[in-house]
């Protein structure tokens, strides 16, 4: 399985979505987040926050595999 992260700003909201995409077998293009990958984090918190959200995301990603 393949996957793709995604982020996002918005700056009406002043807000980062990332979110972590699965690949779509038939059309091999990416669709929808998995759930329990995405994420919301204010501007000012981007720089704080990023490097930890990465992390969760590949530290769980092995458990979402199985």
């Amino acid at each position: 399985m393949h996957y793709v992260v995604e982020v996002t700003y918005i700056e009406e909201n002043q807000e980062y979505y990332i979110k972590m995409l699965q690949r779509k077998k038939a059309t091999k293009s990416f669709g929808s987040a998995v759930s329990g990958f995405e994420f919301k984090i204010k501007r000012e918190d981007f720089d704080s926050q990023f490097d930890g959200i990465i992390k969760k995301i590949m530290d769980n990603l092995e458990e979402y595999q199985s």
